[in-house]
């Protein structure tokens, strides 16, 4: 009897354990804090990148090199703090093309990690005005881990790195102002860099409806000031989480209409069809003892 109690009190405190467990694990989608994974090549400026995002209120530094070696951390290195007023959770990550590490095995932790967050932005980082062949190697990388999925394309942005880097290499006439020039150049690079990368992924297979609505942000516009490129990339960062979430809300309506309009067909064979098809995608819902689409 002593025996089965122990056992019934080791299955309680298990049950228990396991509800704990899940509760720390189950939240809402709009509790969890929106994570940012930031990817590229060795070099780009990933690390520098996570520290402009956060500023004072990192966590941690993110470590940044000097470009030449890569930086010794994690595959996946975990930042907090917030961007722009929002606490987010960024990942710094370890650069591809390092030729002590396989390329296709770190894609492959990434694809992972984007699956455990619900709310969600990759930042694909190349440099502003990165080699020919340098970004020919990197399409043909993104291409063959994220194909032709809309689900993994659709989380992503483009990130234009070291743009602080740039130099006019013509003279100005001395009236004009060489940041406005400068800034306008950057901003003719950024469109250039899209088709022609755009170019090369649907080379490599790549559906070219999906590359189009890819956004393509610039980072480091200058040293003296960061908020001419830092709120307009948390803008677009936003922009893509809501595009994320009418896309899952209306794949939840075509799904709900589909199977009404199939339940609706055999009940009422002639009507059924359209109508379960329309209370499919708008559902009711009941609260409070009244009903609202």
């Amino acid at each position: 009897m002593a025996e089965g109690g122990e056992i019934a009190t080791c299955n309680e405190e298990a049950i228990q354990q396991e509800d704990t467990i899940m509760q720390d694990t189950i939240q809402e989608p709009d509790e969890d804090p929106l994570t940012i994974i930031i990817i590229g090549r060795t070099g780009v400026g990933k690390s520098a990148l996570v520290n402009s995002l956060l500023g004072d209120t990192i966590d941690r530094e993110a470590i940044v090199t000097d470009g030449l070696r890569p930086t010794d951390h994690d595959i996946l290195e975990k930042h907090e703090g917030l961007f722009c007023g929002e606490q987010v959770v960024v990942y710094d990550t370890k650069g591809l093309g390092n030729p002590r590490l396989d390329d296709d095995d770190l894609m492959k932790h990434y694809l992972a990690a984007m699956r455990q967050s619900s709310r969600l932005i990759v930042l694909i980082c190349q440099k502003l005005e990165e080699s020919y062949d340098t970004n020919c190697r990197f399409a043909k990388l993104l291409a063959r881990h994220f194909g032709d999925s809309y689900n993994k394309w659709k989380k992503c942005i483009f990130v234009l790195t070291k743009a602080n880097q740039y130099i006019l290499k013509e003279k100005t006439v001395d009236e004009a102002d060489p940041e406005t020039i400068r800034k306008t150049k950057i901003d003719i690079l950024k469109e250039e860099w899209k088709i022609v990368f755009g170019k090369r992924l649907r080379e490599y297979g790549v559906p070219g409806k999906i590359i189009s609505g890819r956004p393509v942000c610039i980072a480091g516009l200058n040293d003296s000031s960061s908020n001419d490129w830092i709120k307009p990339l948390f803008e677009k960062c936003k922009s893509v989480e809501e595009a994320q979430k009418y896309s899952a809300s209306s794949g939840r309506k075509l799904r709900g209409a589909v199977t009404g309009a199939a339940v609706g067909s055999v009940v009422l064979p002639v009507v059924g069809a359209p109508i379960g098809f329309g209370a499919g995608w708008y559902p009711l819902n009941i609260k409070n003892g009244s009903m609202t689409r």
